[in-house]
């Protein structure tokens, strides 16, 4: 299905991914930690060749992610996408997905401690 969708030559500017192979390699970290991953797009605009999409993504941490043990958290975190199409794939995107959030929100990241007054 991602071969469907994603054009070989594709890149994706801000994460480093090349092709569907790249997403496939990208996305193990979230498959395995976050098994029940998926996204809620909230709304999509197209202009030509390129659509914007805003979305959240929504899982469960039940394994390791990114070096942190499960914590049987749900978890859900915002992002956007630019994508630029070419005969009906993607071949090249930026992608702004709020990672510090998940981060936070799995205890990898400490919030910082808030100032009383």
């Amino acid at each position: 299905m991602l071969e469907e969708l994603v054009a070989e030559n594709h890149i994706n500017h801000t994460l480093g991914v090349n092709g569907p192979a790249g997403y496939k390699e990208f996305m193990k970290p979230f498959r395995e930690g976050l098994p029940d991953f998926h996204f809620i797009t909230h709304f999509q605009l197209g202009d030509g060749d390129y659509v914007i999409s805003v979305w959240t993504g929504v899982a469960t941490h039940t394994g390791p992610f990114m070096g942190v043990p499960a914590t049987f958290k749900e978890v859900s975190f915002s992002g956007a996408c630019i994508a630029r199409l070419e005969n009906g794939k993607v071949v090249e995107e930026w992608s702004y997905p709020d990672m510090f959030s998940l981060m936070t929100q799995i205890g990898a990241i400490s919030q910082p401690e808030t100032a009383t007054v």
